[in-house]
C-alpha cells in the first residue's frame, strides 16, 4: 500500500528532508523497494549533488565488487554444468531454486563498506511468480491481477541489478554537474592514491592487533600463558600471512626468524610482539610531526587553481541544517600535513580552509575500520536525537548534546573523520603517566596474566577431573575455580591500583593542563555532562568493548566522544546483548576526574534528563523513539543475518527481529527516565543503581584484561 501510494503521488517531493536518509536509500537499492529509492536518489542527485556524491561513490565501488563476485560465481556454476551431462536437464529447475533459496532480495543488501561481500547477495530476477518489489508495485498499479496471464506468454522485463542502479545515479550526477563531479572525483582520487599508510604503519597496526588478540586468548584461557603452551594453528597461519604480505622487505627476515623459523610458545609470542611493537612506536615517534602537502599531492596543494567548480567542505549535509545556502566552500588545502600516531594505529591529518577563513581538520583513515558503515549509521541516529534534545528545555538548560564527529566515506577502505589535535584518549593519558614515571605500560596486564595462570595451575594440581582434557578451556575454567576466581581477580585488581595505576592519573593530567582552577572547574562540568551523554548511548544501545583507547577527551573544552560506537548482537540470536559484567564504563580514574559532586550532581541527573527528553514529550515519546530506532535497527539486523550466514530471512521475520530489539532499547531508555514508585527514593534511583553496579570493584575486576577496569 505504501509503495503504491508513493508511486501514485504526483506532488513535489521534499528532497531536502530525504538527505538525512541517503545511506538507507542506497542500501534499499538491493531491496524490493529499489525502484522507489532510485527515484528519490535521482532527485537528490539533480538538486544536492554534493550531499550524495561521496556516499554514492562508496556504494558504487561496493556494488562493483559484489558484481565481480557474482559473475565469478556464475562462471563457476556454468563450468560445473558443462562438466556434468546430467545438469543440462535439471538446469532450469536449479536456476529457479538458487535465487529463492540463497538470494533473498529483501534480506541481503550490499553493505556499504564491503564487509563479507561474498555473503551479500545482489538482487536477481526472481522466478516462480516472485516479482521484484518495485516491479510488483507497478503491476498492481496498472491493473492488479488482470494482466499476469497475458504477460506470462511474453518475456518478462529483467529487473535491474543494484550496481546498475548505482551506475545510473552516478551518471545522472556526472551529466548534470560535470565540472563539479570531475573536481570531487579528482580530489578523492588524490587522497586515496597519496595518503595510504606506508608499510611501517601497516605493520605497526597489525602487530598491535596480533598482540591484543593473543592477550584476549590468554584472558579466556589463562593456562595458555605457560612457558610450554604452543600457539593455536589459527595464530600461526595469521603470522605467516602477515610476514608474507604486510611486512616491509627489510625487516621481513628478522620477523620470520622470531616467529616463523622458530615457532614460539604463547609466552614467548606475547613478549616478542611487545618488543616489536615498542620498536615500531619508537620509529614512528622519531618522524617529523609535519610534512609538506606538496610532497604528497601537488594537485591538492594547488587545489584552488586546479578545481573546476566550487566544492563544499565535506560533512556539512550530515548536520541536519535547514538549508545549504550558507554552507562553507573549500578555498584551499593548508600546506602542512600532520603525522599522528595514536594507540594502535597512525593517520594523517589534513586541514581545509573555507572561503570564510574557517579551518576544518580531518583525519584520513586509510584503511578504515571494518565496521565503518555501521558506526556511521549509529552516529546518524544520534544526530536525529540531538535534534530532539535541542527542542527540550530539560536538555537545553543543561547544554546536553551528543558529541558526534563528522565521518565521510570516500571509498570502502577510506574515510575522513573530523579531527582535533586537542583530543587524547584515556589510554593516551595512562601511557603519558607511564612515560613520566618510568613504568612499563604492560606491567598490569602481565601481572594479571601471571596471577590467573598461577591460580589455574594450582587448582589443576589440587583436583583435576578425569575428563578435563576433553573440556573446552572456558568450561574447564568455570568448573575448576568457580568461587576463588572473583576473590582472586579482586585481589589482583587492588594490587594493580596500589602498585601501578592509582585512581588519580587522569585528574593530575588535566589539572596540569588547566593551571587555573576556574578553567578546570568549567572543564570538569563539561566533561561530566558529555560523559553522561556517551554513557547513555553505550547503555541503551548495548555497546560493549569500551576499551580506554576508544574514549577520547578534549583538552580544550572537555567534550567526549567514543570510537567504534557499534551495538553488540548476540551470536546465537538477533538480539542486542552486552555480555560484560558492567553496564557502561565508569572506572576509578573517571570517577576521580569528575569528583563526587559532579558524579551525583551532573553525571547521574544528566543521564535521566536525556532519557526523559527522548521518551516523555507530549506523551508520544516512546512511540516516536521506537519509530526512529526501527530505521537503523533494521540495518543492524540485516547485518547480523548476513554475518551469521543464515538462510534468507523472510520479511515478517526481519520485522519481528527489528520490533523486538527496538522494544529492548526503548525499555532501557524508559527505565532511566521514570522515577521509582516509592516516594522516599531519589527521582533518578535507577541511574544511581546502575552507577553503583558499574563502579563496583568486584564487577570491574571481572572484566577482560584489555578492558582495563583499574584505569
Amino acid at each position: 500500500m505504501i509503495s503504491k501510494a508513493f508511486e501514485e503521488f504526483k506532488g513535489e517531493t521534499p528532497v531536502w528532508y530525504w538527505i538525512t536518509f541517503i545511506p538507507q536509500l542506497l542500501t534499499s537499492l538491493s531491496h524490493r523497494e529499489a525502484k522507489l529509492s532510485r527515484s528519490v536518489l535521482v532527485k537528490i542527485a539533480k538538486t544536492y549533488p554534493q550531499a550524495l556524491f561521496f556516499l554514492l561513490r562508496t556504494n558504487r565501488e561496493d556494488m562493483l565488487a559484489i558484481k565481480k563476485q557474482q559473475e565469478a560465481k556464475e562462471e563457476r556454476l556454468r563450468r560445473q554444468k558443462q562438466k556434468s551431462p546430467n545438469a543440462k536437464q535439471s538446469s532450469p529447475i536449479n536456476r529457479g531454486a538458487t535465487p529463492s533459496s540463497q538470494l533473498n532480495i529483501g534480506s541481503r543488501p550490499g553493505t556499504a563498506n564491503g564487509e563479507n561481500a561474498a555473503d551479500v547477495k545482489p538482487a536477481i530476477p526472481p522466478v516462480n511468480g516472485q516479482a521484484d518489489g518495485a516491479d510488483g508495485v507497478k503491476t498492481e498499479a496498472n491493473g492488479g491481477d488482470t494482466q499476469p496471464a497475458q504477460v506470462q506468454d511474453a518475456e518478462p522485463p529483467t529487473p535491474k541489478k543494484p550496481w546498475e542502479y548505482s551506475e545510473e545515479i552516478m551518471s545522472v550526477v556526472k551529466t548534470t554537474f560535470p565540472l563539479l563531479a570531475l573536481s570531487m572525483e579528482t580530489m578523492v582520487d588524490q587522497i586515496s592514491k597519496h595518503f595510504k599508510c606506508p608499510p611501517d604503519e601497516d605493520a605497526y597496526r597489525l602487530i598491535v592487533a596480533l598482540l591484543n588478540d593473543g592477550l584476549s586468548y590468554i584472558g579466556r584461557t589463562p593456562n595458555a600463558y605457560a612457558q610450554d603452551y604452543k600457539l593455536p594453528l589459527a595464530t600461526e597461519a595469521n603470522i605467516r600471512k602477515f610476514a608474507e604480505t604486510i611486512l616491509p622487505p627489510h625487516i621481513r627476515s628478522s620477523f620470520e626468524e622470531d616467529f616463523v623459523a622458530k615457532k614460539p610458545t604463547m609466552y614467548e609470542y606475547i613478549h616478542k610482539l611487545r618488543k616489536w611493537r615498542d620498536k615500531f612506536e619508537e620509529k614512528l615517534d622519531r618522524r617529523p610531526a609535519q610534512q609538506n602537502l606538496e610532497t604528497y599531492s601537488p594537485h591538492l596543494s594547488e587545489f584552488r587553481f586546479q578545481k573546476f567548480d566550487e566544492v563544499e567542505v565535506p560533512g556539512q549535509y550530515l548536520q541536519h541544517r535547514d538549508k545549504n545556502t550558507d554552507f562553507i566552500r573549500i578555498e584551499r588545502f593548508l600546506p602542512d600535513v600532520d603525522l599522528v600516531r595514536t594507540v594502535g594505529f597512525s593517520h594523517r591529518r589534513i586541514k581545509l580552509r573555507g572561503h570564510d577563513g574557517s579551518i576544518h581538520p580531518f583525519a584520513i583513515q586509510h584503511p578504515a575500520a571494518r565496521h565503518s558503515r555501521r558506526e556511521e549509521r549509529i552516529l546518524q541516529l544520534f544526530r536525529i536525537f540531538n535534534g530532539t534534545l535541542s527542542k527540550r528545555k530539560e536538555s537545553r538548560r543543561r547544554n546536553l548534546t551528543f558529541y558526534l564527529p563528522l565521518m565521510i566515506p570516500l571509498a570502502p577502505p577510506l574515510r575522513l573523520v573530523q579531527d582535533d589535535s586537542s583530543y587524547i584518549s584515556l589510554q593516551g593519558v595512562y601511557e603519558d603517566h607511564c612515560r613520566r614515571n618510568g613504568i612499563n605500560k604492560d606491567e598490569p596486564l602481565l601481572f594479571t596474566m601471571d596471577k590467573l595462570r598461577a591460580l589455574t595451575e594450582s587448582r589443576s594440581n589440587v583436583r583435576r577431573p578425569p575428563s578435563s582434557s576433553c573440556l573446552s578451556p572456558d568450561i574447564d575454567r568455570s568448573q575448576k575455580y568457580p568461587a576463588e576466581n572473583p576473590a582472586m581477580r579482586l585481589e589482583t585488581f587492588t594490587a594493580i591500583q596500589e602498585r601501578w595505576v592509582p585512581p588519580t592519573i587522569a585528574l593530575h593530567y588535566f589539572q596540569q593542563t588547566y593551571p587555573s582552577y576556574s578553567d578546570f572547574w568549567l572543564f570538569r562540568r563539561q566533561f561530566s555532562s558529555q560523559l553522561a551523554a556517551l554513557t547513555f548511548m553505550t547503555y541503551i544501545m548495548h555497546m560493549s568493548a569500551r576499551y580506554p583507547h576508544k574514549l577520547n577527551i578534549s583538552r580544550s573544552h572537555g567534550s567526549v566522544w567514543g570510537f567504534e560506537l557499534i551495538p553488540t548482537i548476540a551470536s546465537g540470536q538477533a538480539l542486542f546483548h552486552n555480555p560484560e559484567p558492567v553496564q557502561f564504563r565508569l572506572t576509578p580514574n573517571l570517577q576521580t576526574l569528575m569528583g563526587p559532586l559532579a558524579t551525583e550532581g551532573i553525571f547521574a541527573p544528566a543521564i535521566m534528563a536525556i532519557a526523559r527528553c527522548l521518551t516523555e514529550p507530549n506523551g508520544q515519546g516512546e512511540k516516536e523513539l521506537e519509530l526512529q530506532l526501527s530505521i537503523f535497527v533494521r540495518d543492524e539486523m540485516i547485518f547480523w543475518f548476513t554475518q551469521q550466514h543464515k538462510a534468507p530471512v523472510v520479511e515478517h521475520e526481519l520485522r519481528k527481529a527489528v520490533a523486538r530489539n527496538c522494544e529492548v532499547v526503548v525499555k532501557k531508555a524508559v527505565s532511566l527516565a521514570r522515577p521509582p514508585e516509592a516516594g522516599n527514593l531519589p527521582a533518578n534511583q535507577t541511574v544511581i543503581d546502575l552507577v553503583s553496579k558499574s563502579v563496583d570493584p568486584v564487577a570491574l575486576a571481572q572484566c577482560d584484561a584489555l578492558w582495563m577496569g583499574w584505569l
